[in-house]
């Protein structure tokens, strides 16, 4: 039995933090909408940067996961905000962070899932593209000349690698003014010390890398990029594209704020409503 891992992403030794099972799912009804698969999923801690990791999945090609995972029941009753909810959401966000940049923008969604976020920012004016391996976007051709700008939701969890996922990212532009929007959720402080009771550790939803703060940090220095990180929002970017990183970075801020103050104002007003 193996009892130690080496990290994937800084090469620290790691520890065994449990397993769970196989169709423990991210979601807010039941951890288990299919039941129990009998089947465990080992994750581990890296001592060095705090990246938590299973490799029971490392070996899986595109068959596999779609087999495995990404399958008609999960799109029904695993992850059901996959066709709509999430897109629309995603495209939203993403249209008011760009929106001074529409018309200078040549837009990658990588992990595109059904291609709507890309469709939607199409529709609002954006020059943008869709491309995930687990779909039919999955043929799109990517011309790297015109990529400048590159969003990745909640794909990183998703990669059993990802110095090659960022590799990947990288290589579908050559422009050195490149940003990339990474966005995945990375494990409460609350929970540090029981994270197999985190809901996002979920392989049934392919979550098998859960990113930390130092994590996201060591990958840019490894590719000569800075990053920013704002919640779960993480903006890599080339030395060259500092100014439009920042300027990013505070609409991100902006928009939280907005969101804030906005249920701030709501909940005071359902109060004065019921009086």
């Amino acid at each position: 039995m193996k009892i130690m891992e080496v990290c994937k992403i800084c090469w620290a030794n790691c520890i065994c933090i449990g397993s769970v099972d196989k169709f423990k799912a991210c979601s807010n009804e039941s951890p288990f909408p299919l039941g129990k698969s009998g089947v465990n999923v080992k994750y581990w801690l890296c001592q060095g940067c705090g990246f938590i990791f299973t490799t029971d999945m490392d070996r899986f090609l595109s068959s596999d996961w779609q087999r495995d995972i990404y399958n008609d029941i999960y799109y029904s009753d695993v992850d059901k905000e996959y066709k709509a909810i999430r897109p629309d959401r995603q495209a939203a966000e993403l249209a008011f962070i760009l929106k001074p940049y529409a018309h200078v923008i040549k837009g990658l969604d990588f992990g595109g899932g059904n291609g709507k976020t890309a469709f939607n920012m199409r529709a609002t004016g954006f020059d943008y593209i869709s491309y995930d391996p687990h779909s039919s976007d999955k043929n799109v051709r990517i011309d790297p000349s015109v990529i400048n700008f590159i969003s990745a939701f909640e794909v990183f969890e998703h990669h059993p690698q990802p110095l090659e996922l960022m590799r990947e990212l990288i290589q579908c532009s050559n422009d050195e003014r490149l940003v990339i929007l990474i966005c995945t959720s990375r494990l409460p402080n609350i929970l540090r010390h029981t994270p197999l009771q985190w809901a996002y550790i979920a392989p049934r939803n392919g979550h098998i890398s859960i990113a930390s703060k130092n994590s996201m940090k060591i990958i840019a220095k490894r590719f000569s990029m800075k990053v920013f990180i704002i919640g779960n929002m993480h903006i890599f970017f080339k030395k060259n594209a500092w100014v439009i990183g920042a300027f990013i970075m505070l609409r991100i801020i902006y928009q939280k704020i907005s969101k804030n103050i906005e249920f701030i104002c709501n909940g005071i007003l359902r109060k004065l409503a019921c009086r």
